[in-house]
């Protein structure tokens, strides 16, 4: 229970910081580096608990490398979607007044491609970057973890945000479209995305770095 906690906390702040800076536009052109400030706080809070996963592919990844239990990840898993459920509705309701802009978006169909491979770069990329960081015997002990996280999300915002709106989280998409921004019908073109990189950069991973005993 204490781990799946802090799972909700974290992943909470997350989809609240991603919906008022972004979707309610409240931070404008800042909206990347609130989000990723705010990540970066949460994932040196939650990381020596739960290893500050706050995303359902990144759970994926630590039940694949023998991390977490079925249970474990379970819960997890759970209190993830339940805190992008309980942020979303806090922004819909008692936020939606400060609403700078938000429309649907609808990808075309000539963008679909683009959107596949912006989120499965990304979504490798960042599952790739937090086992090596978090679990692989090489970087044991690191204060770095929190940073490097970050670098990879950041990175992704500024690359891809404005393409597939570099959601690279299950969670983050299910949030987008309780706040109106993702068309329901688009969502697969985040979610198996996601979860095709998540599985190949764990695989990777466990391929070309040794892990912690």
């Amino acid at each position: 229970m204490k781990v799946a906690l802090v799972e909700f906390i974290g992943t909470f702040f997350l989809i609240f910081s991603i919906g008022v800076a972004a979707v309610l536009g409240v931070a404008g052109e800042w909206a990347p580096f609130a989000i990723v400030a705010t990540l970066i706080g949460v994932i040196y809070a939650g990381g020596h608990i739960s290893r500050a996963q706050y995303n359902p592919v990144i759970t994926l990844a630590f039940f694949l490398t023998k991390r977490d239990s079925a249970k474990m990840a379970l819960a997890i898993f759970a209190a993830e979607i339940l805190a992008a459920v309980v942020a979303s509705l806090i922004i819909n309701t008692i936020f939606a007044s400060t609403e700078v802009a938000k429309e649907v978006v609808t990808f075309p169909a000539r963008n679909t491609a683009t959107i596949l491979t912006a989120e499965f770069i990304f979504t490798f990329g960042l599952t790739f970057v937090i086992l090596n960081v978090a679990i692989a015997r090489g970087t044991e002990g690191n204060g770095f973890y929190g940073l490097a996280i970050g670098a990879i999300v950041l990175g992704a915002i500024l690359t891809v945000g404005s393409i597939s709106l570099a959601s690279l989280n299950p969670a983050v998409t299910l949030a987008l479209i309780m706040m109106g921004v993702l068309n329901p019908v688009d969502c697969w073109m985040h979610l198996l995305p996601q979860v095709l990189a998540a599985l190949l950069a764990t695989y990777t991973f466990i391929y070309t770095a040794p892990m912690k005993d």
